[in-house]
């Protein structure tokens, strides 16, 4: 028979644990990273200072792990294949869009985008948009294959063109992106490739 080692002290709260990812997505919103305080945090997920120091040795941990989280929740992103280079840029297009204006990451992204404080933010941030680009970098290297796209066309280059326009039109303080408008650039950025 195996002795079953107790565990020690309470288990940790999920519902605390989503109080103060909450409360450090709103904090950030309101007062961006540099504002956050543990304080403030714990006051306004209804908890503890200890429990937060319990989950997190620091308030930069807390925010790399808040930071990281947002990005988990809306990656990996799935393959992108409609078949037609149009299709696919659409699905990229409007999965973006959706990713700005429905998620934590996408409300954070104007602040996230330069936050500076810690270099394991860069690593997330750069993760963050690997994950996003590659399904449309491998749509556009099938789209070659197919012969909708120019082999010597730049699939990096290519998306940037197709996303820069929807992330400028964000950071700018638009949050409504027309279908008259996203099909104007993906119209655009086709025939550039053609």
């Amino acid at each position: 028979m195996n002795a079953v080692t107790p565990r020690i002290g309470r288990p940790r709260s999920a519902e605390a644990d989503e109080a103060i990812h909450a409360a450090a997505v709103a904090e950030i919103l309101e007062r961006g990273f540099e504002g956050v305080s543990m304080e403030a945090l714990a006051e306004r997920a209804g908890v503890g200072k200890a429990t937060i120091y319990r989950r997190f040795s620091s308030r930069e941990d807390l925010l790399v792990s808040v930071m990281q989280r947002c990005v988990d929740e809306v990656t990996p992103e799935p393959a992108i294949d409609t078949g037609s280079l149009r299709g696919d840029l659409e699905v990229g297009v409007d999965r973006l869009v959706l990713v700005l204006t429905k998620t934590d990451i996408g409300r954070l992204w104007p602040r996230f985008a330069c936050e500076q404080s810690d270099p394991r933010m860069d690593e997330i941030r750069a993760n963050f948009k690997a994950l996003r680009r590659q399904p449309l970098i491998e749509a556009i290297e099938r789209a070659k294959q197919r012969g909708e796209v120019r082999p010597d066309v730049d699939a990096e280059v290519a998306l940037d063109l197709l996303m820069g326009p929807v992330l400028a039109r964000f950071l700018m303080g638009h949050r409504v992106f027309p279908a008259r408008w996203r099909a104007e650039i993906i119209d655009l950025v086709a025939r550039g490739m053609g």
